[in-house]
């Protein structure tokens, strides 16, 4: 069997006529299983910060008080960060037993430190 010849005006017809594109349909099988499991693990992510909790922000009285208190009695702290993200997002707060510090940086055992002025809360867990 002798095959019909294809010439441009021929394709062109075709595709004018014929063809119905399916758009992003015939992309999907593409997504492999590591980026759909990034893709739902990045949905995870932005849902937990949008609930997340923001303590309100402290004095610098009653932040000095509590790591005062928590140095003596060498109690465990969780720290909220009064900086935020480009999106306007506090980041989770960091925990830990206070080390040190030097100047005005406080030291966690978690490996951690922060600005005092950069400290929004301080709470004892």
């Amino acid at each position: 069997m002798k095959r019909p010849e294809i010439n441009d005006s021929t394709a062109e017809l075709f595709f004018k006529y014929y063809y119905q594109d399916r758009g992003m349909l015939k992309w999907q099988g593409y997504y492999l299983s590591d980026h759909t499991s990034a893709l739902n693990h990045q949905a995870e992510e932005k849902a937990h910060t949008i609930h997340r909790q923001v303590a309100p922000e402290m004095t610098s009285i009653e932040i000095d008080e509590v790591i005062n208190h928590a140095i003596k009695k060498n109690t465990l702290i969780s720290i909220q960060s009064n900086i935020k993200d480009d999106d306007g997002v506090f980041p989770p707060p960091i925990s830990g037993h206070i080390r040190g510090y030097e100047d005005s940086r406080l030291f966690l055992d978690s490996g951690e430190s922060i600005e005092l002025v950069d400290i929004r809360s301080i709470v004892q867990n």
